[in-house]
């Protein structure tokens, strides 16, 4: 079990937020990062491939590229976080809530999840970043 030195947002918003802005770090790197939304964090040859979840893991957790894990890896409180995040990646917000024993505002997260679900390219295994960015103000506006 791996425990990180930096610990994960509480808050579904800032959680998805951090997600999309690693993710973008990770796309934003391809001679050392895929994007594969089935993938944790698994090196492959010379490039690291990694799902939003793995992407935290590169970024803010800062594992190297060169290093194979997934979710359940961590201390509890990072693998919930990160197998939430894999629940918002596909719209499932109400889920990752309960995963972290977090209240739902039901009108907010209805919304939230259509924005991402509605936008949800299935090639792509995830939304567009601007869906979830709406979404994170959706769930920011309600206090999640």
């Amino acid at each position: 079990m791996t425990t990180p030195t930096t610990q994960l947002p509480n808050k579904l918003s800032a959680l998805l937020r951090l997600a999309v802005q690693d993710a973008q770090k990770c796309e934003a790197m391809p001679e050392t990062y895929q994007l594969d939304m089935h993938q944790w964090h698994e090196p492959y040859d010379d490039v690291c491939f990694v799902c939003m979840s793995g992407s935290i893991m590169a970024q803010t957790l800062m594992v190297s590229p060169e290093n194979s894990l997934d979710y359940n890896d961590w201390d509890d409180d990072t693998s919930k976080k990160l197998a939430a995040v894999n629940d918002m990646r596909v719209g499932l917000l109400r889920y990752a809530a309960a995963r972290l024993e977090l209240p739902a505002d039901d009108g907010a997260f209805h919304a939230a999840e259509a924005t991402i679900i509605s936008g949800f390219d299935e090639e792509k295994g995830r939304a567009s970043w601007p869906d979830y960015d709406r979404a994170v103000s959706i769930l920011e506006a309600a206090g999640s």
